[in-house]
C-alpha cells in the first residue's frame, strides 16, 4: 500500500493517507443519503467520490463498508463517523457515479473507530 499524499507546505495533513477503495454511504444535512466510494483513507480522513455533489464546509454522516465480490463482508461491521466536508471537486471525464469528488475530516473519533481505520492502514 503507497501512501497518496505527503507532507509538504503545500499539503499539511496531520494523517498519511493510503490507497484503499471502501463503500461508502454518506448521510447529507436533511437526511438525504447518496453512495460513495472511497479513493483514500487515513485516521484523519479520507476522499471520495460520488455521483452527488457535497458542499464545503457541510457536516455528514458517513458509513464505510467492506465489500467482496458486490457483497458487503458479514465478518467486519461498517464504521459509522461524522465528518467535515474539506473540499470538493468535479471530473467531468468520470462516470457519473464517480463524478464528485470531496476531502473528508472525521470529527472526533473514537478509539473503536480509530482501531477499526487501521486495519486499513499500515502504522508510520
Amino acid at each position: 500500500m503507497t501512501p497518496t499524499t505527503t507532507r509538504s507546505p503545500a499539503n499539511r495533513r496531520a494523517h498519511t493517507r493510503f490507497d484503499i477503495r471502501l463503500a461508502a454511504e454518506l448521510t447529507l444535512p436533511g437526511g438525504k443519503t447518496t453512495a460513495a466510494v472511497t479513493r483514500d483513507l487515513s485516521v484523519g480522513g479520507t476522499c471520495v467520490e460520488s455521483a452527488y455533489a457535497l458542499v464545503d464546509g457541510s457536516e455528514i454522516g458517513v458509513a464505510l463498508f467492506v465489500v467482496v465480490d458486490d457483497v458487503e463482508e458479514a465478518t467486519l461491521p461498517s464504521l459509522k463517523v461524522r465528518a467535515t466536508v474539506q473540499w470538493t471537486a468535479q471530473n467531468d471525464e468520470a462516470a457519473i457515479e464517480v463524478r464528485h469528488i470531496a476531502g473528508l475530516k472525521f470529527a472526533d473519533l473514537t478509539d473503536p473507530q480509530a482501531a477499526w481505520i487501521k486495519r486499513f492502514v499500515p502504522s508510520r
